[in-house]
């Protein structure tokens, strides 16, 4: 699943619209993501604005401020716990399953998803992700910088964690 993800950021030229409500990226979808929204490519996060697991929310906000330095927009979900995990590339190429965006989803669970190349069930799912992005919070460099210490304090600690896990 992490080369099929990288793989497909990686070959999207207009847009990437992710939803998961956990993410850790991992190096090289980190990278991907960053390349792409500096490639131009209009990529998307919409990401849990509240948790059950407070290390994987915290750890995967550590990598909030690189991605939005980078032009990469990112959504925090303001209605009841999110459980999508969707993916639509370019408007013609979706993913829909049970990964998340983290190490343990994508290397070591026995996860389940579906790639479907079809422009009218890509659209469908883009509908679903703007209509979710509605209810949803757009987190902006300047806002995100100024958030209180010991929320960085609380991401650079679980970031440390998760990755000597």
């Amino acid at each position: 699943m992490r080369k099929l993800f990288t793989y497909s950021i990686n070959n999207a030229k207009e847009s990437i619209f992710l939803t998961t409500p956990y993410f850790i990226p991992g190096k090289k979808i980190l990278k991907a993501l960053i390349r792409a929204a500096k490639n131009g490519v209009d990529a998307r996060l919409l990401l849990q604005g509240e948790t059950d697991i407070i290390s994987v929310f915290y750890a995967g906000r550590s990598y909030y401020r690189r991605l939005l330095k980078a032009g990469v927009k990112i959504y925090n979900y303001k209605g009841s716990i999110l459980h999508a995990k969707t993916s639509v590339f370019d408007g013609c190429w979706s993913i829909v399953g049970s990964t998340n965006l983290d190490a343990q989803s994508l290397l070591r669970n026995e996860e389940s998803n579906a790639g479907i190349l079809d422009r009218d069930f890509s659209r469908s799912m883009t509908e679903v992700f703007q209509n979710d992005m509605k209810g949803s919070v757009e987190v902006n460099a300047e806002t995100w910088q100024n958030r209180p210490l010991y929320e960085k304090f609380l991401e650079k600690l679980f970031s440390f964690i998760m990755k000597k896990l």
